[in-house]
Formats: structure tokens, C-alpha cells, sequence
């Protein structure tokens, strides 16, 4: 499969992401933004795939042509993200953590439920926008 590395995001703070090229040689691309709130830390998750740098995330757009396998790409990132995320700092000093997942269409939604059910991940809502959450 492509190369799982996780790397902080040079252009924010307390941002993560991982990068890869898939057989077609787009760009995968899987960030995690970190928000703190009163209660916990919340960590979003966006992932796009791109043909070129400078374009970045395209709304509503299908741009992948490499169909499952870069799904499963991002899937193994959160897995890693889960398994590296009680290494750090922020996790010991926080004691809830939960990831978010949101989609642009109803298509996505149950490709993204159908591939992170079996991480934990379930349906909830998120500043008044159903997402897939799970609480670490």
C-alpha cells in the first residue's frame, strides 16, 4: 500500500497530517486539526486526494482515481493517528479526546460509516452538523 508517516503540519500549530502519492500519482493527502474546548479536545479530520499542490481541497468534486485504496490509505492513517495519540503531551493532560469526521454528500457519509465502524466510530452531531465521532 503507500507509506503511512505522521508529521506535524508546518503551517499550523498543533496541526498533524500525512501525505502519500497513490499508483496514479495524485496527491493523498489526511490532516488533523486539533480544537481545545472547555470540556475536551476535539481533532477534525480532512482528507483530499489532488492532482496538483497549489489546488488543495476541491468541495465537492471527484477527484480520485484510484478508488478503494486510497479510502483504505486514510483508514490505516486514523488507525495510526489512534495508536500515536497517547504518546503525546496533549493527551496526558487533557482526559477526553474525541475524532470527527465529517463528509460533503450522503454518498460519502455511508462509504466513510461503512469503513470506520469497526474503529469505534459512530453517528452523532457536532455544532449542529451530524458527523462520525469517536471518544478516546
Amino acid at each position: 500500500m503507500y507509506e503511512i508517516k505522521l508529521e506535524e503540519d508546518a503551517e499550523y500549530w498543533d496541526h498533524y497530517k500525512y501525505t502519500s502519492k497513490n499508483d496514479k500519482g495524485q496527491i493523498l493527502t489526511l490532516k488533523i486539526s486539533s480544537v481545545l474546548t472547555s470540556k475536551n479536545i476535539k481533532y477534525y479530520i480532512l482528507f483530499y486526494i489532488g492532482t496538483k499542490r497549489k489546488k488543495g481541497f476541491q468541495f465537492m468534486e471527484g477527484t480520485g482515481k484510484d478508488g478503494l485504496k486510497s479510502l483504505i490509505w486514510a483508514r490505516n492513517c486514523i488507525k495510526d493517528f489512534i495508536s500515536e495519540l497517547p504518546k503525546s503531551w496533549r493527551y496526558k493532560k487533557y482526559s477526553k479526546h474525541s475524532i470527527i469526521v465529517q463528509w460533503d454528500d450522503n454518498r460519502r457519509r455511508n462509504t466513510y460509516y461503512y469503513g470506520l465502524k469497526s474503529l469505534g466510530f459512530y453517528y452523532g452531531v457536532d455544532y449542529l452538523r451530524k458527523s462520525l465521532i469517536k471518544n478516546i
